[in-house]
């Protein structure tokens, strides 16, 4: 009586990672939990601990993916229609969580299947700081760069630059910017 069992097939360490315990993610760990494992959607530990923000629990799972051959498979590891923990951090402005992933090599342009990256959905929900950061990884802006001499520069942080950006100028668009 009062507990509550699920049907749906959830590991112990994806509930404690979706709930934000890092401890218990730890000591699941120790224990070899796999950090691979999804969800019936396809999210994973990862992923889910992205999307809500808990950076504690991130970062355990990113330190444990060093020791993996495949760490790439779990940093970017794409969740329902394609998502990965990045893009997750990012629709949900979790600034911290979004460069502790690029830290430990999240691919800053890996866009769902529909096409939107990281920098797509942090704009169009409007968190301001983490755009700025994508950009500051040389985010794609449009997807059609193709060497180094292309990629955009780290946006200031001066407040007469974000009034610029603002105002659609500072930027390769802006007379002034080549002048730099």
């Amino acid at each position: 009586t009062g507990v509550q069992t699920c049907a749906l097939p959830i590991s112990p360490l994806f509930l404690a990672a979706r709930e934000g315990w890092a401890e218990v993610v730890a000591l699941l760990l120790d224990w070899t939990a796999e950090l691979g494992v999804s969800d019936h959607r396809g999210d994973t530990p990862l992923s889910m601990s992205a999307q809500r923000g808990h950076l504690p629990v991130v970062q355990v799972l990113l330190q444990r993916s060093l020791q993996l051959e495949n760490r790439s498979e779990v940093v970017d590891a794409p969740g329902r229609e394609g998502v990965a923990p990045l893009f997750f951090a990012a629709q949900h402005g979790h600034l911290s969580v979004a460069e502790v992933l690029l830290d430990f090599q999240a691919d800053v342009d890996r866009s769902v299947s529909g096409g939107a990256t990281a920098l797509y959905v942090a704009s169009l929900q409007g968190h301001l700081a983490v755009v700025q950061m994508l950009l500051s990884r040389y985010a794609f802006l449009n997807g059609d760069f193709h060497d180094e001499d292309d990629l955009p520069l780290p946006l200031p942080a001066s407040p007469l630059s974000l009034s610029k950006i603002r105002l659609g100028r500072s930027g390769p668009s802006d007379p002034e910017w080549s002048k730099r």
